[in-house]
């Protein structure tokens, strides 16, 4: 979804580094765009999403699994200086 030069850093050490957070119970790769069946399957108790988003912009075959499991929906707000098209802008000039 993020564009061809996007992300940076490779699905298997993003999965590293979330699995390395205490909170964290676990993660998934998928290979489709979007996870609906993932989520249905897996029933999360808590989804976290990027503060861009909302309940409205949220896929709606992802967001009917995660309410039909009754998982809690958390938006994330931004962290200012932690921004990849900002490291980029930085990096490139």
């Amino acid at each position: 979804l993020k564009g061809e030069s996007r992300p940076l850093v490779s699905e298997k050490d993003r999965c590293y580094l979330l699995c390395a957070l205490e909170s964290v119970s676990a993660t998934v790769i998928f290979d489709d765009s979007r996870c609906a069946a993932e989520l249905a399957a897996l029933e999360p108790d808590v989804y976290a999403k990027a503060g861009d988003y909302t309940l409205e912009t949220l896929n709606p075959d992802e967001r009917t699994a995660l309410e039909d499991a009754g998982c809690k929906i958390v938006f994330m707000p931004f962290v200012a200086g932690f921004s990849t098209t900002g490291t980029l802008k930085k990096i490139l000039g």
